[in-house]
């Protein structure tokens, strides 16, 4: 993104990945194990919940998020 954006003529690009808290994959498993093993869904969303936090937290370190925001200036 960041080549083809000066390729474009545009300058000052920055591209980062803000934190975004995901609660899917706490939600799916939650409703999985609730349905399979008769879990209680608000007990495993307790447990997925911080789960799904972290690894929001530390995709959005990697830059790995599933956001991405770009910035760039047209010269």
């Amino acid at each position: 993104v960041k080549k083809f954006l000066y390729d474009k003529g545009f300058s000052n690009v920055s591209v980062y990945s803000p934190m975004k808290i995901n609660s899917n994959f706490a939600i799916n498993m939650a409703n999985l194990l609730s349905n399979i093993y008769f879990l209680n869904w608000d007990l495993t969303m307790l447990i997925f919940l911080p789960i799904s936090f972290l690894v929001s937290f530390f995709s959005s370190l990697l830059g790995r998020g599933e956001v991405i925001r770009i910035m760039a200036r047209k010269v």
